[in-house]
């Protein structure tokens, strides 16, 4: 019983420390007008329609063309 709630509480403080290692990390980026900018251009850099044109290629022939046109709706909304 101590093993177990002794083992339960080290994997709480793991996700924890994670947590906050993350949250740090993402506050300076954040905060950061250069990084922030930056991303910005890198993201509207992204080449949507090869993107899509990867992914129905990869499931070429495995849905239908609504599930197609889903997955092209789909990546289009997520990225605009």
């Amino acid at each position: 019983m101590t093993l177990s709630v002794a083992r339960s509480f080290a994997q709480v403080l793991r996700r924890q420390t994670s947590l906050n290692h993350l949250c740090q990390a993402a506050r300076t980026v954040v905060s950061s007008a250069d990084i922030t900018g930056q991303m910005l251009d890198d993201w509207c850099q992204v080449d949507l329609a090869s993107i899509i044109k990867q992914t129905l290629y990869t499931t070429e022939g495995r849905l239908s063309q609504g599930d197609s046109e889903s997955i092209m709706k789909c990546i289009t909304l997520s990225f605009v």
